[in-house]
């Protein structure tokens, strides 16, 4: 069997997981029995604690074993430098088992990514049988391990909402209709795979897009012919035609998102949308002193919202509050209010910093502003601003907080 065959089978495997452990465990089975490798294991990286998180592995004589209770600390072996790319073969090194040296062989290390966030490595190598590795099984294994990352990130964002609709249903303030909708949120989400990618790319897509490409478009206006010499007249030219090109390309692209979001509306109880993005923001608190709190006026109140981008926003919105709001508190807190106002769906994030000057609230609204003295360039506001008004025809308005730090308020038309 060719090793597209073999891929193909084994993605058919993935495609059945329950959730993002039963993913996990699949994929150790399939190194194993489809790809025929001695031992493979998955580890999970931790950022906020640096450390190595075990799930599914293999012991020393290649049989499947659990390896949840797995804790290590990131050290060297585990980091891929740029040069190696995000797979790596080493040859005749020791081969470890829960972190002792148990042999000698050839090492296989794949970095799962998503973008540029990293969670965790496969590893396989022969300490069974010492065979050699073949061509086709270390191509095999960059394919599997780039596909395995993107339905590893696909399954734990279904995994958190899954979560939610756990703890909702226990919630007897919700009725048997507003339970009903929760399970066709999960069945829309589920179903519409496109929206869970797009939307788990944007927190990159939109600093990097509007940034990269307006600092670029502006810098190179700027340039006139007469600032240079003949010489350099040429690459100028080049320069400008280029600039005009990816100006072109983004324009383009940024439809296609644009288009892409159309339908993306589900209708809900407020208590819904209120667990949901407790669950979903939550985990950007845990290792800082200062807590999330979610609001909403009337838990019972039904909202027609697009659930999957604009949580991506609001998400943006408390990166901000963390990132400038409450960096130099001691222990503050980051507030999240929906409330449905007239034909308007608002939503505010505020915090108990110490806020803006009122002069300052239009001016971080622009591109290029930072309320950080050693950084030059700023652009979060104000893409948030941009991705507001391109895809919900909905406002961004910024004012101080009855909390003291700054309210940032996102109108949006009710969507029907």
């Amino acid at each position: 069997m060719s090793y597209l065959q073999l891929l193909d089978d084994a993605f058919e495997e993935l495609a059945a997981a329950k959730n993002l452990d039963d993913l996990i465990r699949r994929a150790v089975l399939i190194s194993l029995n489809l790809f025929k490798f001695d031992r493979a294991g998955i580890l999970l990286f931790k950022p906020g604690t640096q450390e190595i998180l075990g799930t599914w592995g293999t012991d020393v004589h290649g049989n499947l074993r659990d390896e949840h209770d797995l804790r290590l600390p990131l050290n060297d072996r585990h980091i891929l430098h740029k040069r190696e790319g995000r797979v790596r073969l080493v040859e005749n090194i020791d081969l470890l088992d829960e972190g002792r040296s148990v042999g000698n062989g050839w090492l296989i290390q794949a970095a799962i990514f998503s973008g540029e966030e990293l969670f965790g490595w496969i590893f396989i190598d022969n300490l069974v049988n010492q065979q050699p590795l073949t061509t086709e099984q270390f191509e095999a294994v960059k394919v599997f391990s780039n596909v395995l990352g993107q339905l590893i990130v696909r399954s734990k964002m279904e995994d958190t909402l899954l979560a939610a609709l756990d703890s909702l249903a226990s919630n007897e303030d919700l009725t048997m209709n507003a339970l009903d909708k929760v399970h066709r949120l999960e069945a829309q989400i589920e179903g519409n795979r496109k929206l869970v990618v797009l939307a788990e790319r944007l927190s990159g897509l939109v600093p990097m897009s509007t940034r990269a490409v307006g600092n670029l478009l502006n810098f190179i206006n700027l340039l006139t012919p007469e600032q240079f010499g003949q010489s350099d007249q040429a690459l100028l030219e080049s320069a400008k035609k280029s600039a005009d090109r990816l100006s072109r390309i983004f324009r383009h692209f940024d439809q296609k998102v644009h288009d892409a979001t159309d339908n993306d509306v589900q209708t809900l109880p407020a208590a819904v949308v209120q667990e949901y993005w407790f669950n979903q923001f939550n985990s950007l608190f845990r290792n800082t002193p200062h807590h999330l709190e979610v609001r909403t006026d009337d838990p019972t109140e039904e909202v027609s919202l697009p659930l999957i981008l604009l949580t991506q926003l609001v998400k943006e919105l408390i990166a901000n509050s963390l990132n400038h709001g409450l960096e130099h508190c001691q222990s503050g807190r980051t507030i999240v209010s929906l409330a449905r106002k007239g034909p308007w769906l608002t939503v505010q994030v505020e915090d108990t910093g110490p806020g803006l000057d009122e002069d300052q609230f239009e001016d971080v609204l622009k591109l290029f502003v930072t309320s950080k003295p050693n950084e030059l360039l700023g652009s979060g506001l104000n893409v948030i601003q941009h991705y507001v008004e391109r895809w919900l025809n909905g406002q961004l308005d910024l004012g101080p907080s009855e909390f003291g730090g700054l309210r940032c308020t996102l109108n949006i038309p009710i969507q029907q």
